[in-house]
């Protein structure tokens, strides 16, 4: 009996190890499909493997519609799986071999491209060189990739906390969660310090900044939590803080002059930092800008423009006066 039951547990830890690999394995194709877009040498490594994402795309995509219409088929061909009875909802405590097996697997995927971002990023400049790029085409490259990748990561901290949390503390799995979050603040970081270079070598945008400050919400976001899963606060506390917090920040986003402040950052390198500016981005922009464009006026600054800049620049300034002298007196 003790050989037969030792038996059926070993089939079932495997089960559970085989059921965490295959719910991991989508997880790690998405990730690891990020990761090769948003990062050269990632990519070079892959390639190095002889691997082939549009193959393996093929062969995830096939696998998954064949799954799909074979449990299809498989539950209406017999009248076993017809639902004839409402059964009530039974609370069972998840698996935690399957969610330790899916959390380690995808921060082994993570480690591997933390590794390689604190071996070039950090030195991106000379990576940059070595391989025939300009340090803005690095910057530039895969910063929503990455951004992708901590939002899919949320979801899936988010997902393994709410099922964990209203029972007994799993060790294994809260360090994989810890883990997790520490890596993926590495991954912002490098997020953030590609959309800086990028901005000081191309100056600012609205789109540049408004991505800028919704990293840092979501690294402080990624904190809480992590505070969170240590102290197993409960999950409607978070989620509800979570909100109020992103309506606060959004509250402060939207009291602040963003074509200002984008055109004052802007004018700052070109009188400051003597790079170039573009002045026909900042006619795209609202009458905000003015303020900060007297600078550019000033005769050592306005002799450096180009012909058709001081053009735009006189076009903002006759716009703005339209502007005003059409707004009704109240």
């Amino acid at each position: 009996k003790d050989a037969c039951a030792g038996s059926n547990e070993r089939q079932l830890l495997w089960k559970r190890i085989l059921t965490g690999v295959a719910v991991a394995v989508p997880l790690l194709f998405i990730f690891g499909l990020m990761f090769y877009q948003a990062d050269e040498v990632f990519a070079q490594w892959v390639r190095n493997l002889h691997i082939e994402f549009v193959d393996l795309w093929r062969i995830f995509r096939t696998a998954a519609v064949t799954l799909l219409l074979g449990s299809f088929l498989y539950s209406v061909l017999t009248e076993d799986y017809t639902l004839r009875e409402k059964a009530p909802k039974v609370a069972k405590k998840e698996d935690t071999v399957i969610a330790s097996v899916v959390l380690g697997l995808i921060n082994v995927l993570f480690a591997v491209f933390v590794f390689i971002q604190f071996r070039y990023l950090f030195g991106a400049t000379d990576y940059a060189f070595a391989n025939n790029l300009t340090y803005a085409q690095y910057a530039r490259k895969g910063f929503f990739e990455l951004m992708t990748v901590m939002g899919l990561t949320g979801l899936v901290l988010l997902t393994t906390y709410r099922s964990f949390v209203a029972h007994a503390r799993v060790w294994l799995v809260t360090i994989f969660q810890l883990l997790m979050i520490a890596q993926v603040g590495v991954i912002g970081v490098s997020a953030l310090m590609r959309l800086n270079a990028y901005q000081e070598a191309f100056g600012f945008t609205v789109l540049r900044l408004y991505s800028e400050w919704f990293m840092y919400f979501m690294l402080f976001l990624f904190a809480f939590l992590a505070g969170v899963i240590l102290y197993r606060l409960h999950f409607r506390l978070f989620f509800h803080t979570a909100m109020a917090l992103g309506l606060i920040v959004l509250t402060g986003v939207v009291y602040q002059n963003v074509d200002y402040i984008i055109a004052k950052k802007n004018v700052d390198r070109f009188v400051n930092e003597n790079k170039k500016i573009d002045v026909y981005y900042l006619d795209r922009l609202s009458i905000d800008t003015v303020p900060a464009l007297r600078p550019l006026f000033e005769d050592k600054h306005f002799d450096r423009l180009e012909e058709t800049q001081k053009a735009a620049l006189r076009m903002i300034v006759d716009k703005t006066k339209l502007e005003i002298e059409g707004r009704d007196s109240w």
